[in-house]
């Protein structure tokens, strides 16, 4: 058995919010920072930047982050999945949507996207300091597992079903469901300008301040995509975005290591083998009205 590792560099964002001021006449914004998702997230206030706000936002990330761990045993996903097979397990609204909205996805991937795969990431320990090599026999087991048609939720009743043995990972899911839940509460505290990167997936709220590079004052946010191949901070390019989310898809990021080889931790094989070798930076970018939904597009239509 070839020993494993999991390789994942500092938290730092694929995505860079072009925002800098070039003159001094506009106020300062104001950016505080958290880790949260095991990520960084840096919030950036241009208008009713007080203390509560930021506070809110980040307390609001945090209690999704502790409700959607699946390594966390005390997680609410954790005690969902330990009751697979029991029948339909009441959970929380958060819990409901996310899954909802996770199949969802899967339907519209065809399956490539499956938040059911919990069988398969627990075995590899991907994310986690018990990262290995499984064998063959293991992997077959935890397929037979994996089926996002067998999931059943009923949004009425707040109830999630699993079949024995199943178990969902909102590792793909819960940043983007955070982000957007943190644009609501922004905006009900009423923010109009502001951004939120949370690990790289960007919500663009409202519009850009004045003063801000290449944006009109009152216009889109100008958002860079960091270049691979330089050093941080240098952009490959940017985009317009207002009201929005864009997300990367990028292995020099994050990472597995699987027999001394670098792998994409985001491509599992189809058949739940070892993540295919690395290729190089961002493949592809992804705006959308949706953080869920630009957050998983480069995972499943890879």
């Amino acid at each position: 058995m070839n020993p494993v590792r999991a390789a994942v560099s500092a938290p730092i964002p694929c995505l860079l919010a072009a925002f800098f001021l070039l003159s001094s006449s506009p106020p300062e914004p104001t950016v505080r920072t958290a880790v949260i998702f095991s990520s960084a997230v840096v919030l950036t206030l241009h208008d009713h930047a007080k203390s509560r706000t930021f506070d809110a936002c980040f307390a609001r990330l945090r209690e999704i982050d502790a409700e959607m761990n699946m390594w966390d045993e005390t997680s609410e996903l954790s005690r969902l999945n330990a009751r697979a097979g029991q029948g339909p397990v009441p959970v929380s609204r958060d819990l409901v949507q996310v899954a909802a909205r996770g199949l969802e996805l899967a339907r519209e991937a065809l399956g490539i996207f499956d938040p059911s795969v919990a069988p398969l990431v627990r075995l590899w320990g991907i994310g986690s300091p018990a990262a290995r090599m499984p064998r063959p026999g293991e992997i077959r087991d935890a397929l037979a597992l994996v089926d996002w048609r067998r999931v059943k939720v009923d949004e009425a009743a707040g109830t999630i079903e699993l079949g024995p043995g199943m178990g969902l990972d909102f590792g793909a899911l819960a940043k983007g469901f955070g982000a957007e839940e943190a644009g609501k509460l922004l905006s009900s505290f009423g923010v109009k300008s502001a951004i939120l990167d949370v690990g790289g997936c960007i919500l663009a709220l409202g519009s850009a301040p004045k003063g801000s590079t290449g944006a009109r004052a009152g216009g889109p946010w100008r958002i860079g995509v960091q270049d691979p191949l330089s050093a941080r901070g240098t952009p490959l390019g940017s985009l317009a975005l207002r009201d929005g989310a864009v997300d990367t898809s990028g292995t020099y990021e994050r990472y597995f290591e699987a027999g001394g080889q670098a792998r994409d931790r985001r491509r599992p094989h189809r058949g739940g083998q070892k993540p295919l070798p690395l290729q190089g930076g961002p493949r592809h970018l992804y705006p959308s009205r949706s953080v869920i939904f630009a957050q998983i597009t480069p995972i499943s239509f890879y």
